[in-house]
Parts: structure tokens; C-alpha cells; sequence
């Protein structure tokens, strides 16, 4: 059974938006926006997939099981070249618009992180 809202926010509207994605060392940052507060970025590492918008509504953030991970992994990417495959997780986050990210490390923070020399505008 899915884990809803892994990142324990209180408020599950937030504006999310790809602050950053990195495909070739497979970091990403998603930034999340709420009106009259500070900002918050998950940040993803080892991401061997990603699929949906760069920006929505709905910070809900639910870990899928490993077998709906696996499927994903086998239909939607070149899994015969991913090592430690049972170390990453399928996420998927949003409400109408629809996020998926395979990734083996999953954090929230409330600072910036250090961002590469592309990074996608506002």
C-alpha cells in the first residue's frame, strides 16, 4: 500500500515547480511555494526517472510499493543498466496533474541547494 505525505507537510497545497534537474548525475530539486512563506525544495537523488509537468499544485507526496516501482522501472525506462535497482522508490506526487520520479534519496530543507549551471527559469 502507498505511504501518503512522506515529507510530514502540514499543508499539502503548495505550488510545485523543478527548481533544478540534473539528468546526467541524476539530482533534481523541486521547489515548493506557498503564499506568505519561505520556500521549500525536496531534493531527489539518483533519479532514474521523472515524468509529468514542471510546475503544479499539490505537494502530497506518496511512495509507491516496490512492485508498482519495479513495473515502472521495467516498462518506462533501460532498467538493464541501473545497479541496486531495489534501493530506489517511485513517487508520485500531485493532484490533477500527475508526477512520477524514480529516485534512491528523497529529503526536504528549507534552504536552497546548491544549484548546477542550468537551471530551469522562473
Amino acid at each position: 500500500m502507498p505511504k501518503e505525505n512522506i515529507l510530514l507537510l502540514e499543508d499539502l497545497s503548495h505550488t510545485c515547480k523543478i527548481w533544478f534537474y540534473e539528468i546526467g548525475h541524476g539530482r533534481m530539486a523541486i521547489r515548493l511555494s506557498h503564499p506568505h512563506e519561505k520556500p521549500l525544495y525536496v531534493i531527489l537523488l539518483s533519479v532514474l526517472y521523472f515524468s509529468g509537468p514542471f510546475y503544479w499544485t499539490g505537494s502530497n507526496f506518496r511512495e509507491e510499493t516496490s512492485e508498482k516501482c519495479l513495473e515502472t522501472l521495467h516498462n518506462k525506462t533501460d532498467w538493464r543498466d541501473v545497479t541496486n535497482i531495489y534501493d530506489h522508490k517511485l513517487y508520485i506526487v500531485g493532484n490533477e496533474k500527475h508526477v512520477e520520479i524514480i529516485a534512491g534519496f528523497i529529503s526536504l530543507d528549507n534552504q536552497a541547494p546548491s544549484e548546477p549551471s542550468f537551471r530551469i527559469p522562473d
